[in-house]
């Protein structure tokens, strides 16, 4: 658990925003039910506001704190929601709510990182994975950039996608047009590439035409490389080469396929599907934050 600067929580007292000295006075203790954890209460000398120790964590006021980081490590290594409250004996809910904090914990040390400055984008990889929202019929389309050679994630969006493939005639039957806004989940990861970037940049992406047309728009400074298709895919997987020889995105590919492995609504011909698109964009910032070694379960 890191540790925090004492304050006054008043933010309407000096000394929230510059505490100097002792400021606080003690009073008195309180015991935490989960390890009967005596945790030392104090008083703000100016503005008599009470406080603790605990005040100032991520998180204050949860009965069950300990249960974060099995509960984070368990939902990104392939497990459910539900098979999660069975494991721990807990309830549901219970796991809901530690998901979307953690979820939220997640997003705002990602943001950190980025603000920070904490990626090398002189070499990335930038792609899509497919995916769906309730049904195959709606579609989903998640912008992901990754560091080559460090396999750590730059961003990754999660937005609407337009009809695609065999079902796209019986989807537009049944649900009508839909808006395709890939567009916008790629814009945000390529404005996140060139937020971390100090001269230029090299991108390597498949052979998408507007992945040309919209890198040169949005980051002009970036050399762009695209990877053609292989040719005939099913000969290339059953040969007896190494499926990553000489392959120009085997670290994305490689991050894609934990997604896939790693997080139980990703997996391919799975019961486990998303109902909620930002449930998914929230799911994929844990396993972001799980990848980069991010600290948010305390």
């Amino acid at each position: 658990m890191k540790k925090v600067q004492v304050r006054c929580p008043n933010s309407n007292c000096e000394f929230n925003r510059s505490p100097r000295g002792h400021f606080y006075i003690k009073k008195g203790y309180f015991t935490l039910k989960h390890n009967s954890y005596k945790v030392p209460c104090y008083q703000c000398r100016l503005c008599k506001k009470k406080f603790s120790s605990r005040t100032f964590y991520r998180n204050y006021r949860q009965k069950k704190p300990y249960l974060n980081e099995s509960i984070f490590k368990l939902y990104c290594s392939g497990t459910t929601l539900r098979r999660i409250a069975l494991i721990m004996g807990i309830n549901r809910k219970t796991v809901v709510r530690k998901f979307l904090f953690l979820a939220k914990m997640a997003e705002i040390e990602h943001h950190k990182a980025l603000r920070h400055k904490n990626f090398n984008v002189s070499d990335v990889q930038f792609d899509e994975m497919l995916s769906f929202e309730h049904t195959r019929l709606k579609p989903l389309s998640i912008s992901l950039a990754v560091e080559s050679k460090s396999f750590r994630i730059i961003d990754l969006q999660v937005a609407q996608s337009h009809y695609q493939g065999r079902l796209s005639s019986i989807a537009l039957a049944k649900y009508g047009k839909r808006e395709d806004k890939s567009f916008e989940a790629r814009r945000r990861v390529l404005e996140s590439i060139r937020s971390q970037m100090s001269q230029s940049c090299h991108i390597t992406t498949d052979a998408k035409p507007s992945y040309c047309r919209e890198i040169k728009e949005l980051i002009p400074a970036a050399r762009l490389s695209q990877v053609r298709n292989r040719g005939n895919r099913l000969k290339i997987l059953l040969s007896a080469r190494r499926r990553n020889s000489r392959d120009r995105m085997f670290e994305l590919n490689l991050i894609a396929a934990r997604i896939r492995h790693d997080l139980s609504r990703m997996s391919r011909k799975s019961w486990v599907t998303t109902k909620l698109t930002e449930r998914l964009q929230k799911h994929l910032l844990l396993f972001v934050a799980f990848e980069n070694g991010y600290a948010i379960s305390a």
